[in-house]
């Protein structure tokens, strides 16, 4: 036994407030706190960025809920987020249902942006240069952060069924192997 005294553990930071990973800290906006939940996603890049856009389709008429916007490095670093994060669910809870095949043929992008309601503040998207990632047994929470001196902000938070990342993973890799 050790006289040594226990260390002082730090205490937790208010989560609506701030987030905290080292080496990380980043304010979370109260508009951003709640997030958004995605019940879709698209996703392209122009050459110099890639995109991101989480879409709501539960609602009538869908809408676009957050559009990311990430270069290309980022993108590579948010799909390896992305698997370590599904390797840990899969370790924790199994892996994640496989969706349904839809029986009618895929709608080509430009007849869903035909459909789809793009709030004002979602024409422009948000920047991101970092990422966090977290789950729980029926979702994955992800923090889009903008990280510029002085300080890092979230700009985005995106919950999404668990079920619906091994195919953001899919079509993220997909679009880095064109690009």
């Amino acid at each position: 036994m050790s006289d040594d005294p226990l260390p002082n553990p730090s205490p937790e930071p208010d989560p609506l407030q701030k987030i905290s990973a080292w080496p990380m800290s980043a304010r979370v906006p109260e508009k951003v706190s709640r997030g958004i939940m995605a019940t879709g996603f698209l996703a392209y890049f122009v050459p110099n960025e890639f995109v991101i856009e989480f879409l709501q389709f539960i609602a009538r008429p869908p809408h676009l809920a957050a559009r990311v916007v990430m270069s290309p490095q980022g993108a590579e670093q948010f799909v390896n987020v992305l698997r370590e994060n599904l390797s840990r669910y899969s370790n924790q809870f199994g892996a994640p249902p496989p969706l349904p095949k839809n029986p009618e043929r895929p709608r080509p992008a430009q007849e869903i942006y035909d459909d789809l309601k793009i709030p004002d503040e979602q024409l422009a998207g948000v920047y991101c240069n970092a990422i966090m990632v977290g789950h729980t047994p029926a979702e994955f929470g992800i923090d889009f952060i903008t990280s510029f001196i002085p300080s890092a902000v979230v700009s985005a938070r995106v919950f999404l069924a668990a079920h619906r990342v091994p195919g953001l993973i899919e079509n993220l890799s997909g679009l880095l192997t064109q690009y």
